[in-house]
């Protein structure tokens, strides 16, 4: 799960958050549903979870692998699935969000074993369009690796539209979209492998925090 929240107030009237327009919790983790301003004038649902002092607004949460994530640009750029289950914002929302203040990011890590690592960085920006959605991502503390500097200063690519420095497509090859290079340490948009299944060694969506044992992958063709 991937959430942002802003460190300094921005002198944009436009973007304000109320709390009258709260939701209902979705669940003991004080995790809601609240409505907030777009800069474009209309109104944006988002999912707000509570850490500490900070409102971390979720752009992507993963939970059981029933929403696709193998998807083409158009969509990640404007956003998909449920709020209650699993979905990505959109890039475009990123974009205006982030362009408005300091933002600072956390992910959220849970393995099937019960496991679970987090990440934070305190400088977290999304480019627009035109840069194809260019992550700056610097400033990293927690305990799972950092998985995330690798793809610092990196566009956005799907499998239609093929952004990496690598010779081959990334996204195609992994399955997912992301801000690959060559080709990635974190893939969270790939492949979602359920507790127990094998799968192949070339589509692991690797992530430092975790070590995968050899029984999980498959190497037959």
């Amino acid at each position: 799960m991937f959430g942002i929240a802003r460190i300094e107030t921005a002198n944009i009237t436009e973007v304000e958050s109320t709390k009258s327009t709260r939701q209902v919790a979705l669940d003991l983790r004080r995790t809601v549903i609240w409505r907030r301003m777009g800069l474009d004038g209309r109104t944006i649902d988002f999912l707000s979870t509570i850490d500490s002092r900070d409102d971390f607004k979720v752009f992507q949460r993963r939970q059981d692998g029933k929403k696709e994530f193998y998807r083409g640009w158009e969509q990640y750029a404007n956003g998909f699935g449920n709020l209650n289950t699993e979905f990505w914002l959109g890039n475009d929302k990123l974009y205006k969000l982030t362009s408005n203040g300091h933002y600072k990011l956390r992910v959220n890590l849970a393995g099937f074993n019960g496991d679970k690592a987090f990440a934070k960085y305190s400088s977290f920006y999304v480019g627009d369009k035109t840069t194809n959605y260019k992550l700056t991502v610097n400033g990293y503390s927690g305990t799972a690796d950092d998985s995330l500097k690798y793809h610092d200063n990196r566009a956005f690519s799907t499998k239609d539209k093929d952004n990496d420095s690598d010779s081959s497509d990334c996204a195609d090859r992994y399955k997912g979209a992301w801000w690959y290079r060559e080709c990635h340490y974190s893939n969270l948009n790939g492949l979602y492998v359920g507790n127990k299944k094998r799968f192949k060694r070339d589509v692991l969506a690797h992530l430092a925090w975790i070590t995968v044992n050899e029984d999980y992958i498959n190497d037959d063709s």
